[in-house]
């Protein structure tokens, strides 16, 4: 365990107390603050996925990949200037962005390199898509929590072109995040340069490309309507890239290009694996193939019809994914202790790096770390709102009942009081014999009753949480759960 890594993240975990958090101030996008945070939030984290995180995602070792070669001819071509003997079966945008770098470091060098600035690049489009879709809390844990997905940490050590479009594409959906949060002129062309670049280098990209198309479609319905020219010039702001994107597909995707009905073929894949179903036995047969800038837009329809029924091939196998022990040694070893630590000092919602780091390892393997990396941003979330609008003070302990300042005491299984699982119970109705008055400042309708100690509480002690009176005493039932005594 490196105490420098510890102590950087923990301080990019602090650091986020000192953000404005009213939520008013976080309607308009300031370059002030958002730059800064966009900017660091990608150098940040693409320095500690490919110096120090994805060391906990390896195996051990190096892998290689029989098309390894054709990554590096493919750059070597652009950066020689002979386009002649590029690869057809590979998209050129990478390797044009790619090319000055190699003339620099040499090839090998130039695509690992790029593959650790497509880390931060990532880290900073996740911190847009969060801001675009919540504020800046959300952000700066969206690009934080990258360290709870291992296939996502060894994108910064994986020499080929997979780690740039996986950049590009979450640049194309924060982008059109951003278009829909803020429907203006400057924003849809954004989202339209995004998808653009989605569609361009990796033909997988259309499955980005229409669903961000959709989102920023919102910002066309739901901008601004007056003066009359205003929605043709967001419409043709959003539209416009993606023509160009159209006349730049013959020269980004060969002509004896693959489709992607072929690249993507889980048939091929599953006989590769050994499964000797007569549905996955060659040859292959395709009713639609599209290539972008190359084929029909009219056969999209029919792509995604193909895919739709290949999703039906697919058999119900759950793949486990091996699991280092140097990587569960790491992380039971230093990740307890600045969970103590973030907790004791930030208090709100330190367990989620509690579940996405400590318990991350040992669930990988049994299928669980997806459904903790789809529920913490939720957690998140509700836990933000919960302090209806603003965290609260900046000692958690600071306006609690002096018998329910549990977290002095270093209990770590503390969450928020909205998801129902914190020191405190919400319902949406008083208990018998509390009075029917609510104190200034808290939410009406909302009490709040010690699930720990609950039977400390008094009248006129208020929850420092956000909530009401309690006017009744209880009983602790033992389990953490308030059984009210009956009325004074």
């Amino acid at each position: 365990m490196s105490p420098v890594s510890v102590a950087l993240l923990l301080g990019f975990v602090l650091a986020l107390r000192a953000l404005p958090t009213a939520r008013g101030e976080e309607d308009a996008w300031r370059w002030s603050i958002d730059g800064p945070l966009l900017i660091g939030a990608g150098l940040v984290s693409g320095a500690l996925q490919s110096t120090w995180l994805a060391g906990f995602a390896s195996a051990g070792g190096q892998l290689a990949t029989s098309d390894f070669g054709d990554w590096c001819a493919a750059v070597a071509t652009v950066a020689e200037g002979d386009a002649a003997r590029y690869p057809a079966h590979r998209a050129r945008l990478t390797a044009e962005l790619l090319a000055p770098l190699a003339r620099r470091v040499g090839v090998a060098d130039a695509i690992l390199w790029g593959a650790t600035i497509s880390g931060g690049a990532l880290a900073s489009a996740l911190y847009l898509w969060g801001r675009a879709l919540h504020g800046r809390v959300a952000g700066l844990a969206a690009s934080a929590f990258i360290g709870a997905v291992p296939p996502v940490l060894l994108l910064s050590r994986t020499v080929s072109f997979y780690p740039e479009a996986t950049a590009l594409f979450a640049w194309g959906m924060a982008l059109a995040a951003a278009a829909a949060r803020w429907p203006k002129a400057r924003t849809l062309l954004g989202a339209g340069i995004g998808l653009g670049l989605c569609l361009l280098v990796e033909l997988r990209g259309l499955i980005w490309a229409l669903p961000g198309l959709g989102v920023a479609g919102l910002g066309l319905l739901l901008g601004p309507w007056r003066p009359a020219w205003s929605a043709p010039l967001r419409l043709t702001a959003l539209l416009a890239p993606l023509a160009l994107a159209w006349t730049l597909g013959p020269w980004a995707y060969h002509e004896r290009t693959g489709s992607l009905e072929e690249q993507a073929d889980v048939r091929q894949r599953l006989h590769e694996l050994g499964h000797d179903d007569p549905r996955f036995a060659p040859p292959w047969q395709y009713s639609s193939r599209y290539i972008w800038g190359r084929t029909s837009l009219t056969d999209v329809p029919n792509t995604l019809l193909h895919f739709k029924a290949q999703s039906a091939l697919i058999p119900p196998i759950e793949t486990l994914g091996p699991t280092s022990a140097v990587a569960a040694e790491r992380a039971e070893t230093w990740a307890p202790r600045s969970s103590r630590a973030a907790t004791a000092l930030w208090g709100r919602w330190a367990w989620c790096c509690r579940c996405g780091w400590a318990w991350g390892w040992r669930l990988w393997g049994k299928g669980r770390l997806r459904r903790w990396c789809l529920w913490c941003p939720t957690g998140v979330g509700s836990s933000r709102c919960s302090a209806r609008g603003r965290w609260p003070g900046r000692s958690p302990w600071g306006r609690c009942p002096r018998r329910c300042r549990l977290w002095r005491r270093g209990d770590l299984r503390r969450t928020p009081c909205r998801m129902g699982r914190g020191p405190y119970v919400v319902t949406s109705a008083p208990p018998p014999g509390s009075p029917g008055r609510v104190r200034r400042g808290s939410r009406r309708g909302t009490w709040c009753a010690c699930r720990r100690c609950g039977g400390g509480w008094r009248r006129g002690e208020t929850c420092g949480f956000g909530g009401g009176w309690r006017g009744s005493e209880g009983r602790c039932s033992g389990l953490g759960v308030v059984i009210p005594s009956g009325p004074e």
